[in-house]
């Protein structure tokens, strides 16, 4: 610190005796003429300087590049002043106390102390050297469908310094499924189609309740039966599911063919027989139905009983049934 300070001292001095070298005019008479006659070129403005440990202060002014004399402006006049007018010496260092400063993980420490006015520093004796940072793992994040995750870091666990950066991992968005949709029966209510993610299960289609059908009856009446086609009793079926019931709000469910109903007992009739001559074949009674005319009973064929002859009575050549002679 005392060489840069020295180094600045040295090169303010050469400054300060170039400009005064270059404003140097041996014959006061010919620069007082020089100034004179000067229809000044001012230069832009110079903008005010504080005064420093390390540096002159000055006042905005502007200087003539022609002359290089110092101005001022008061209103729209420019005003011819002195350097001293203008400026203010460099100030002096303002130390504190020596006093010794801890060693951090960058930066050494020691036996030091500053400049209450520009916060210059001065260290003497040995120094400690940098500590060095205290790594610590900052744990990665896996993505999620919806969240950003974050790559594996680091920092300093005593001043807190980030030494690898943590870097955003976009979120992976979800990974669709369809669930199907299932059409409502007379019973069971059906499911419009929707989605969801496979990965973090969130739904992203709600799936909507499609009320049930209820039955469509067709009603049955009942029909008697006959001795020739078998009736029904009274049902109702359902045009959708294809379901049988006895009632007409399809709440008794009943099988198949279950309302057929048996055939109706034949009328029966009695079919005259009719008895055998001695020549001609007879018939027994039968029974038919009087409505269907189905036989229930069918006759039997009587043979012929042939002639029958008595020697004593007729005589040996005429039957005594029916009186036929045998010529």
């Amino acid at each position: 610190m005392k060489k840069l300070l020295k180094i600045f001292a040295v090169m303010f001095i050469v400054s300060v005796a170039l400009l005064a070298v270059a404003a140097y005019v041996p014959n006061g008479d010919v620069a007082d003429a020089v100034t004179a006659d000067c229809t000044h070129e001012y230069s832009e403005v110079v903008l005010a300087q504080q005064p420093s440990c390390t540096q002159k202060g000055w006042l905005e002014h502007y200087t003539c590049t022609l002359c290089r004399k110092y101005f001022v402006k008061v209103g729209e006049d420019m005003v011819e002043v002195d350097w001293e007018d203008i400026s203010s010496p460099v100030l002096v260092h303002k130390w504190s106390d020596w006093f010794v400063k801890p060693a951090t993980c960058t930066e050494e420490g020691g036996e030091m102390r500053y400049c209450a006015l520009c916060g210059a520093t001065e260290h003497r004796g040995d120094t400690i050297g940098a500590l060095g940072h205290t790594v610590v793992t900052d744990e990665g994040k896996a993505p999620t469908c919806t969240e950003t995750g974050l790559t594996e870091g680091s920092h300093c666990s005593v001043c807190g310094t980030v030494l690898v950066a943590q870097q955003v991992i976009p979120a992976t968005g979800h990974t669709v499924v369809t669930d199907e949709g299932k059409a409502p029966t007379c019973t069971e209510t059906g499911l419009t189609e929707g989605s969801h993610c496979s990965v973090c299960g969130t739904v992203l289609v709600a799936q909507e309740v499609i009320p049930v059908t209820g039955h469509n009856l067709t009603h049955h009446e009942a029909v008697a039966s006959t001795c020739e086609v078998a009736g029904n009793s009274e049902y109702w079926s359902c045009d959708r599911c294809g379901l049988y019931f006895s009632d007409g709000q399809g709440s008794q469910p009943i099988e198949e063919n279950s309302w057929m109903l048996p055939l109706a007992e034949h009328t029966e009739e009695t079919i005259p027989g009719k008895a055998a001559t001695c020549t001609e074949t007879g018939l027994t009674d039968g029974v038919k139905c009087s409505v269907c005319g189905t036989v229930l009973v069918a006759q039997q064929e009587i043979p012929a009983t042939g002639h029958t002859y008595d020697a004593v009575t007729t005589g040996n050549n005429v039957c005594t049934v029916c009186e036929h002679e045998i010529t």
